[in-house]
Formats: structure tokens, sequence, C-alpha cells
């Protein structure tokens, strides 16, 4: 922790290249986002089959998909398939 302008920020020097580095960095960008204010706006992927998560910064947090191209778009294909066969 340094103390900058009245407050403490999370500083981290690498000195040396290994795997706990990356490790380390990971672990303080995490903590970094349970600190932040954006944090409430972490979702998971609508899509049951991905993993993934996102911070959600639509103006009116609605966004449901991590991505449009992928996920989103095969949520929408896959409804209008649907709605095809039922019409039929």
């Amino acid at each position: 922790m340094v103390k900058k302008d009245d407050s403490y920020v999370l500083e981290y020097l690498c000195d040396t290249l290994n795997n706990n580095v990356l490790l380390s960095i990971l672990a303080i960008e995490f903590m970094k986002l349970l600190n932040s204010t954006e944090f409430k706006y972490l979702k998971k992927c609508d899509n049951h089959k991905c993993s993934l998560y996102f911070i959600d910064t639509s103006k009116n947090h609605s966004r449901r998909w991590c991505s449009m191209d992928i996920c989103g778009n095969r949520a929408k294909v896959n409804k209008f398939s649907k709605r095809q066969k039922d019409i039929k």
C-alpha cells in the first residue's frame, strides 16, 4: 500500500519472472474488483453452457450475455428457430 493524496493505493512491483507473478497480479486485480463500486454489476452470462462473468456497463444494467457475438446471438437464433417451428 502506498499513500497518495490522502488515500492508500495498492501497488505491486515485480522484479522476477516466475509462476507466482501472474497469480499475484490476478489476486490483486480481483481484490480491486471486490472493493470497487462496479462489483455490484458483476453478472454471470445467461447462457447456461457459458461459465463467463462480466461487468454490466449498459445504461440500465440489463445486459444478459458475456458477448452478443457469441452467447447472445446463439440465444436469439435458438429463440427464433423455436418460434418458426411453433408456427408450422
